[in-house]
């Protein structure tokens, strides 16, 4: 029965820490994901500033030089706020992978204690069942 309690708790440790390991992927998948964003968004604003000095080296049509200058501006703007917002979730992400770490921590903590207290019951009844079993072979003895 002890063996089946311990079983049981063994595959509860071993759901839980599946369950982690399953939003740790999530959390590298998501990492992963941002860091190919941020790439992205590097490669379009240098793209943008290339273009951006082609068209102040033609000065033949400056109206059109100054409307792309400042589309170029809002897309740098446009740009920079993309790299502050994935900025802000890798440090999201950072976060809550500190988090999930933490709550692992707490679960496998609170796991070993679990483990330790069942050990404890057990042998406090493997012990009252000692002293019992003892007291009737004194019983038994005093009535012969």
């Amino acid at each position: 029965m002890a063996e089946q309690a311990r079983l049981e708790e063994e595959r509860m440790y071993t759901s839980q820490e599946a369950e982690i390991s399953r939003k740790e992927e999530e959390r590298i998948a998501e990492e992963l994901s941002l860091r190919q964003e941020t790439e992205r968004l590097l490669e379009e604003a240098r793209i943008a500033e290339e273009e951006r000095v082609l068209a102040e080296k033609n000065c033949e049509e400056e109206a059109r030089k100054l409307e792309k200058y400042k589309q170029m501006k809002a897309e740098e703007r446009r740009l920079k706020r993309l790299e502050q917002e994935a900025k802000q979730k890798e440090e999201e992400a950072e976060a809550q992978r500190k988090a999930d770490e933490e709550r692992r921590k707490e679960q496998e903590a609170k796991a070993l204690r679990e483990v330790q207290e069942e050990e404890e019951r057990r042998k406090e009844q493997e012990a009252k069942a000692l002293r019992e079993a003892h007291e009737e072979e004194e019983r038994r003895k005093e009535e012969e």
